[in-house]
């Protein structure tokens, strides 16, 4: 039988225990699950603020549940960790974390990388003329983020096994539930949102958004004036939210979410366009509120599906609980299955310490067995000597061309940004959408200033918004401002709907289309810009000249 582990997540709400275990990387039993509240105040977007309260709390629940197991495996929800996705060689896996740290500060260009915990995750093995590579997802998390966790663990008695994040403990249980499909699969947590695309069951990328079910609860319990237990209840019982945004105050808190996922959905349609999005999943503490569904339908174009039962999971036959209540604990139990691990500073530095210490050992080694070498065998010390002088020499070489080799990745690096730059103009520019920057440019200048645009859009020149504005006078004046842009012709629209919102305000909802005309060849703009700035330099170059002379 497999030996039980603890995971354990923390949010600022709620904490969230598992007692699992688990063959493989699937068939997972969980023998106990409980969540209880997190003491307030105490934790911040993953920063545990007050480690003896949580401690306490953790205790007293493992103590009044019975659960005896030690081995703990902890998920951090945290904004604050960030993600790099890379391709490495396919060297072997003790090695893959080496080259991450050693291009760490190409991946997170911030000042204070030694502050940062570094790890990774191998997302799939790419194999491209017969040369094999691996695309990974690099990570880093602040140390004062990540070193509370295993004070928190001393305190409360456990031993950590690894310091997991929500992103990867989701991926990993997501893998058993989806098939190949290019999916998208919408995780609400309590505090923020983890929006997965997958393809063939591999991540093709992952996007947190800092906003959560609480930020719905929190409007509840502000219009109706209850607790926060009441108002989770009500989302989970009544017909609350409505299925599109029409200015009722707790749908409208939706927005944000519902807006970043369409951001979302949009850059991957534009690099992905062979393999659209053809199935789209809610999962987690959001996809027990009533209508939550329908309302991403309406507003995305995208058919949703919550997922109300988990394939590869089975409660403990003596476990009262059911399956239903496993989805609130599904990421919790992901972090069994193949945690990344962020180790604490301390840790870090214990196994710098050891590599000395071992390093040290060996050069003695090696000493000793030089001298007996001397004595016993003159010739080959001879030898061995002027390998090693030649070796060192050859060093001394590499480490002088270690400027070049610089150059030269930055030049790969410039070039690569160069052809995605010309690829994103051929592929999605070379139509009138070129004027699509300019047409957001001059939007600032030309709307009236209570207009609010909640939605626009480009296709083959072609472009389609919509917003909300005071009256029907302020939507004509919109009208004529577009249509005096000289790129801009057949401005039309259906006409405004009023809406009166129950304090007595009124806004006109309003739907516009318009085309781009005079399209510009996006391999000629290329070229222009090119052109310009070697006449910028050509002009520089001649002021300088005339200088000197004089």
């Amino acid at each position: 039988m497999a030996s039980k582990t603890l995971t354990l997540e923390i949010s600022n709400e709620l904490i969230k225990l598992c007692e699992v275990s688990h063959t493989g990387m699937k068939n997972i039993a969980v023998h106990k699950a409980v969540t209880i509240p997190t003491p307030e105040g105490s934790v911040e977007d993953g920063f545990l603020k007050n480690v003896s309260d949580i401690a306490e709390a953790i205790k007293l629940a493992l103590k009044d549940n019975l659960i005896m197991t030690k081995d703990v495996v902890m998920t951090i929800l945290s904004s604050k960790i960030a993600s790099k996705e890379a391709v490495l060689p396919n060297v072997k896996p003790n090695r893959i974390n080496d080259l991450v740290k050693a291009n760490a500060a190409e991946y997170f260009p911030v000042n204070n990388i030694e502050d940062y915990s570094l790890t990774h995750t191998v997302l799939e093995t790419i194999v491209n003329d017969k040369e094999k590579n691996l695309r990974i997802l690099a990570l880093a998390a602040p140390l004062n983020i990540v070193t509370p966790y295993y004070e928190l663990a001393k305190q409360a008695g456990l031993n950590v096994v690894a310091v997991d994040y929500l992103g990867n403990s989701t991926l990993q249980m997501l893998k058993l539930q989806i098939d190949d499909t290019p999916s998208m699969v919408i995780q609400i947590g309590n505090d923020s949102t983890i929006i997965n695309v997958m393809k063939n069951r591999v991540l093709q990328f992952q996007r947190t958004v800092p906003y959560g079910r609480s930020a719905v609860v929190n409007a509840i319990m502000d219009t109706k004036k209850v607790s926060y237990q009441v108002a989770v209840e009500l989302l989970s019982r009544g017909s609350i939210v409505h299925e599109t945004f029409d200015g009722e105050e707790i749908t409208e808190s939706l927005r944000y979410l519902v807006n970043s996922i369409s951001r979302i959905v949009d850059y991957y349609i534009a690099r992905n366009q062979d393999s659209p999005i053809e199935k789209a999943y809610i999962m987690g503490d959001g996809a027990s509120v009533i209508g939550i569904e329908k309302l991403f339908a309406n507003e995305l174009n995208i058919d949703f599906t919550k997922i109300t039962d988990l394939k590869a999971v089975e409660p403990d036959k003596f476990f009262r609980i059911s399956r239903n209540e496993l989805l609130q604990y599904m990421s919790t139990m992901g972090a069994c299955l193949a945690p990344v691990n962020f180790a604490q500073a301390n840790a870090a530095k214990s196994k710098e310490s050891k590599n000395v210490n071992v390093t040290k050992y060996l050069i003695i080694a090696l000493v000793v067995s030089v001298l007996a070498s001397l004595v016993l065998v003159a010739v080959p010390t001879i030898r061995y000597v002027k390998l090693s002088v030649d070796k060192k020499n050859y060093e001394e070489k590499v480490k002088n061309l270690e400027g070049a080799r610089k150059t030269y990745n930055d030049y790969v690096i410039s070039r690569e940004k160069r052809d995605n730059l010309q690829d994103f103009y051929v592929n999605n520019s070379s139509n009138n959408n070129d004027y699509f920057y300019e047409f957001m440019r001059d939007l600032e200048e030309v709307l009236p200033s209570d207009v609010l645009l909640t939605t626009i859009s480009s296709k083959n020149g072609s472009v389609s918004m919509s917003g909300y504005c005071r009256d029907k006078a302020t939507l004509a004046r919109t009208l004529m401002q577009l249509k005096d842009l000289p790129y801009v012709s057949n401005v039309v629209t259906p006409g405004g709907s009023e809406a009166v919102s129950p304090d007595g305000v009124t806004t006109v909802t309003f739907t516009v289309t318009c085309q781009f005309v005079n399209p510009v060849s996006p391999l000629n703009k290329l070229s222009t810009i090119s052109d310009d700035k070697k006449d910028s330099k050509t002009n520089n170059e001649t002021d300088n000249t005339k200088k000197e002379a004089e």
